[in-house]
């Protein structure tokens, strides 16, 4: 939640992708960490949830002046006059732009992929290691969710799923190298 309210309040910016990939994700996080299964009417909760806390950031960035107001303001003043249909394609040109911008875009999506390959691996050494720690396995899948979202729903786009592999893959290194030192102690 504070991540979420860091990532989102109109006074830090109001990153609205940032917000939109974040609650779903660690959403997910939740059901899976509680043992939930994955239903329709989760997702549907998950969605309603998640549209809730950006309509929520939207009436604070409202009720600020309209020259102090973030992106989410102005978005959500333009609303009524049409002018978000506008502000939405510039988003989707801007995520566009990035997506064909350079020939190492192509990288991140094998890269994401080789990660879910080897984190659904059922042998081998991660796969031993989510096996010692459960929540392992739950935190893996919602950072895939975050950099899919993340990379849909920002028009950053691709930079989402890149940085965020150069921060998880050293994380996961890490915490296998600490799970297998750790099972190898007396």
């Amino acid at each position: 939640m504070v991540t979420v309210l860091v990532d989102g309040w109109p006074a830090f910016g109001a990153d609205v992708g940032g917000v939109l990939a974040a609650v779903p994700a660690f959403a997910l996080l939740v059901i899976l960490l509680r043992g939930w299964s994955v239903s329709w009417r989760r997702l549907a909760i998950v969605g309603a949830g998640t549209i809730a806390v950006i309509v929520a950031l939207a009436l604070v960035d409202l009720a600020r002046p309209a020259d102090a107001r973030t992106h989410l303001g102005r978005f959500a003043a333009s609303i009524g006059t049409g002018g978000a249909g506008v502000t939405v394609r510039r988003k989707i040109d801007a995520n566009l732009h990035i997506l064909t911008s350079s020939m190492f875009t192509v990288l991140v999506p094998i890269l994401v992929i080789g990660f879910v390959v080897v984190v659904n691996r059922r042998r081998g050494l991660v796969a031993d290691v989510q096996r010692q720690e459960p929540a392992l396995r739950a935190t893996l899948i919602a950072l895939v969710v975050l950099a899919v979202l993340g990379f849909a729903l920002n028009d950053s786009g691709i930079a989402i799923p890149a940085m965020m592999i150069g921060v998880v893959v050293p994380w996961l290194v890490l915490v296998t190298l600490e799970t297998v030192q750790g099972s190898r102690r007396p």
